[in-house]
C-alpha cells in the first residue's frame, strides 16, 4: 500500500487503479469478518479514487465505481444505514444510465442496474415510499425481461424475483388483484420453461402460488390456466 501511495504522482492512472484495487480487496476481507468500521474507510477511499479516474476515462472506470458502490451499499445494509444506502443507490443508478448511452456491452452493467433498481425499491418500500418503490420495481422488471431474453438460463430467476415482488406489492401495499395476478402469471410462465426446477426457482414458484391462494383463487386451477395459455 505504501509503495502504491508513493507512486501516485508518477504516471498516476495505472498506479491509482492498483491502489484502489488494493483498498477494495482489503475492505472486502474486513467485511467478510464483519469488521465494518475498518472496511468502510477503505471502500470510501477506493470509491474516491475511482471517481477521479472515471472523470478522465469513463469507459474504463465507471464500471469500477459501480462495483465499489455496490460493496458499500451491501455494507450499509448490513449496518442498517438506510439513509446512506439511498444516496449510494441514487448515484449508482445515475452512473448506469450514463453507461446506457455508451458503446459498452450492456451485459456488463445491465445486470447490476436491475439489481440496484430492485434493491432500491425494497428500501423505498421499507420507508413507506410506495410510489417510488412501484416505479423502481417496474424498471427493474423491464431490464430483467430484456436480460432473460438474451440469457434465460442465467436471468430468468432474477425476472421471477422482481415479478414476484410486484405481485406482493399489489397484494400488500397497493391492493389490486388483477395486476397482482398478472405478475403471478409472469412468474409461473418463467418457471414452466425449466424441465427441472432449481431450488430458487422452486421457491419463487411456491411463494407465487401462495399469493394466488391468498387472493382466494384456486392455485391449482390458476397454474393449469397458465400451462394452457403457455401451450396455445
Amino acid at each position: 500500500m505504501q509503495i502504491h501511495r508513493r507512486l501516485d504522482d508518477q504516471n498516476r492512472q495505472p498506479y491509482l487503479d492498483k491502489m484502489a484495487h488494493t483498498l477494495k480487496v482489503l475492505a472486502i476481507l474486513h467485511s467478510l469478518k464483519e469488521e465494518y468500521s475498518q472496511a468502510q474507510p477503505l471502500q470510501e477511499e477506493a470509491l474516491q479514487i475511482y471517481r477521479q479516474l472515471a472523470i478522465l476515462s469513463p469507459q474504463l472506470f465507471l464500471t469500477k465505481v459501480l462495483m465499489v458502490l455496490n460493496n458499500i451499499v451491501a455494507m450499509s445494509l448490513a449496518t442498517n444505514e438506510l439513509n446512506r444506502t439511498h444516496s449510494l443507490h441514487e448515484e449508482s443508478l445515475h452512473i448506469r444510465k450514463q453507461l446506457e448511452s455508451t458503446d459498452i456491452d450492456p451485459l456488463i452493467f445491465l445486470p447490476d442496474l436491475g439489481t440496484s433498481l430492485n434493491n432500491l425499491a425494497v428500501l423505498y418500500l421499507a420507508s413507506n415510499e410506495f410510489s417510488q418503490a412501484q416505479t423502481l420495481y417496474e424498471e427493474a422488471l423491464q431490464i430483467r425481461r430484456k436480460l432473460a431474453e438474451i440469457k434465460p438460463q442465467i436471468y430468468l430467476s432474477y425476472l421471477m424475483a422482481t415479478a414476484m415482488n410486484l405481485a406482493i406489492f399489489y397484494k400488500e401495499y397497493n391492493e389490486n388483484k388483477q395486476i397482482s395476478l398478472f405478475y403471478c402469471k409472469e412468474v409461473l410462465r418463467a418457471a414452466l420453461l425449466f424441465v427441472v426446477l432449481p431450488p430458487d426457482i422452486e421457491s419463487y414458484t411456491r411463494s407465487t402460488l401462495q399469493i394466488v391462494y391468498d387472493w382466494g383463487v384456486n392455485a391449482e386451477g390458476f397454474l393449469q390456466e397458465v400451462i394452457t395459455e403457455q401451450g396455445s
